[in-house]
């Protein structure tokens, strides 16, 4: 057995507001990611009155070798279990919520509609809340879980139906987001939804785990788990996002209501509030949409964050993690984590490695260089100082 290095022997202090968030999730009877997957960070959290609220029972259908969480089979779903932690989010003051679950293979969208839901209650109940969420890969099911969990409006109808040079049509859209749905049509609502109502369920950041590079993934995270579909996976969520901001403009093109970037969007959207004569040729579009435009008008200026994350210390050379950096960048991934494994049990994969804190600033450095946010070190987990990062991360876009 490796003797734990110096900087992995840190006093870890208790906090009085620990047991408060304690008391509020035994009182709802929730399960928390913190306490099931032996979280090291779950004292700092909890004394921020903060918790990875874990999802859809005790028993994964997954077996994986790092994993401190049981597998078996699981049991129905809780249909409480939204209430209980919407109510506990709420109890305990929450501003940004992680909301993960166990894999639920058994389940024929894997879960997705739960997860729908859960993020539906929590802003019902808490309506100015962050919410990331961290979920399976969802296997053969993957766009329509996506687009569940998404609540997209459409799954881009034809052209004709979606355009038709029809004008009412199009400030129908508008209309809709206005909160002034009497004059739209069933059939619009069909194609676009309402879209008040269904931008508001959305997450705010949207997470995978990798979990481990692409050398080990077969040993470590085990079939029916594989590198190549977590990577497709991501790139999906990516893909079917686009379509979430739809550009608020009197007559735009077939390629700006389908394909514009979010930057455009939003110029589109601000120019659109404020008054003012939409002019193709003259919106200076990135260069005029500010940080307080893309956090105000929400999903229809905002894209989806997407996130993913590993540990390293499995058996990985420097190379295969800067090479699956590059892989996750490539993807559109926004956030990555990197933190130590350490194993929860003799049972479980066995440690090769301690990776050192300057290690660990490399890779941060690196993904400054090629446009990725990376939060690296010995302690960091998918969900540490989340809050903080989307908020970082938000500033700068």
């Amino acid at each position: 057995m490796m003797k734990k290095p110096e900087w992995l022997k840190v006093k870890i202090p208790t906090y009085p507001a620990f047991d408060d968030t304690l008391s509020v999730v035994r009182c709802n009877t929730i399960r928390t990611v913190c306490e099931d997957a032996s979280c090291p960070n779950i004292n700092e959290c909890w004394k921020n009155k903060t918790a990875t609220f874990l999802m859809m029972g005790e028993y994964c259908t997954r077996n994986c070798g790092f994993c401190n969480i049981k597998s078996g089979r699981p049991l129905p779903i809780d249909e409480g279990e939204a209430d209980r932690i919407a109510i506990s989010i709420q109890n305990l003051g929450i501003k940004y919520a992680v909301i993960t679950s166990v894999t639920r293979d058994d389940l024929p969208d894997g879960g997705a509609s739960h997860f729908s839901h859960v993020i539906n209650r929590i802003r019902e109940i808490n309506p100015d809340i962050c919410i990331e969420i961290l979920t399976p890969d969802f296997q053969e099911c993957m766009e329509e879980a996506i687009d569940t969990i998404l609540n997209r409006p459409f799954s881009k109808p034809p052209e004709s139906d979606l355009m038709g040079g029809d004008m009412e049509r199009r400030t129908a859209v508008y209309s809709i987001v206005h909160e002034d749905s009497s004059t739209v049509s069933t059939k619009q609502k069909t194609y676009y939804g309402e879209f008040e109502k269904g931008s508001k369920a959305v997450p705010d950041v949207f997470g995978h785990n990798i979990e481990v590079v692409k050398e080990h993934h077969e040993t470590v995270k085990r079939p029916p788990s594989s590198y190549k579909k977590s990577l497709e996976f991501l790139r999906l969520i990516k893909e079917r996002s686009k379509e979430l901001a739809i550009p608020l403009v009197t007559n735009p093109t077939v390629s700006e209501l389908l394909e514009g970037e979010t930057a455009r969007r939003t110029a589109e959207y601000s120019s659109v509030r404020q008054g003012d004569e939409y002019q193709k040729d003259e919106c200076k579009y990135s260069s005029t949409v500010s940080t307080k435009q893309k956090t105000d008008y929400g999903v229809f200026g905002k894209r989806l964050i997407i996130k993913t994350g590993i540990m390293v210390g499995v058996g990985e050379t420097k190379t295969n993690i800067l090479d699956c950096i590059e892989e996750v960048r490539a993807v559109g991934v926004d956030i990555m984590t990197i933190g130590q494994y350490l194993p929860p049990s003799p049972k479980h994969h066995p440690l090769h490695r301690y990776v050192t804190p300057a290690e660990f600033e490399e890779y941060e450095r690196y993904g400054q260089q090629i446009g990725i946010k990376i939060v690296a070190g010995p302690f960091v987990r998918s969900s540490y100082r989340a809050k903080e990062i989307y908020e970082e991360l938000m500033g700068i876009m």
